[in-house]
């Protein structure tokens, strides 16, 4: 996909609905192997996106926690919020904590120990 193609396809989704948006930026982020480099986002894409760049990144660290592309670490570095900001954020979202099968066990292990 060519960077126009990429950008008339952030413009059509940003008039859409806010998962649209996420789903596009994580497209464009993915096609150009963002990895490490700093995402610049034109300036005519953020006005359209009416929010300020500190609730965008916490908006595309949720997306990518719910869709499981990030940990909990790495979403939270991603939004610049601490673990508690950052699960209240998700809750807010109707968001539900990623637990593993082992992580499971461990809590339910420490549980009975208790």
């Amino acid at each position: 996909m060519s960077t126009a193609q990429l950008k008339e396809t952030l413009h059509q989704h940003i008039e859409d609905a806010d998962e649209s948006l996420l789903k596009a930026l994580y497209a464009f982020m993915q096609a150009y192997s963002i990895e490490g480099e700093n995402l610049v986002i034109p300036q005519e894409i953020l006005a359209a996106i009416k929010l300020p760049s500190e609730e965008l990144r916490i908006e595309i660290a949720v997306y990518l926690y719910d869709k499981e592309k990030l940990s909990m670490g790495q979403a939270k570095r991603l939004a610049g919020l601490d673990q508690l900001a950052f699960q209240k954020e998700l809750a807010k979202r109707d968001v539900y904590i990623h637990f593993s099968m082992k992580e499971l066990e461990d809590d339910l292990e420490t549980l009975r120990n208790l």
